[in-house]
């Protein structure tokens, strides 16, 4: 989570407690973002996803699966 944090201009002003309360939350955990306002939420979402996008050698497939798995999830709350 700090390499996270800085390798975003805007990530020191994460709160570390608050991102891993992002990442619980989307492992099942909802109410540890209860107090983290949208905006937040949303940039912190945008770092963590960058960050998995980065780190990790997807082939076609699995960039693909994973968008499609993303799609689905944000359809859910849309």
């Amino acid at each position: 989570m700090a390499d996270t944090r800085k390798r975003y201009q805007e990530g020191q002003q994460f709160s570390a407690l608050a991102m891993e309360g992002m990442i619980r939350a989307a492992l099942g955990e909802p109410d540890l973002i209860d107090d983290i306002d949208a905006e937040t939420a949303f940039s912190m979402q945008i770092a963590v996803l960058g960050t998995l996008l980065q780190d990790r050698q997807w082939t076609e497939v699995e960039l693909e699966e994973f968008i499609r798995e993303v799609e689905q999830t944000a359809a859910q709350y849309m």
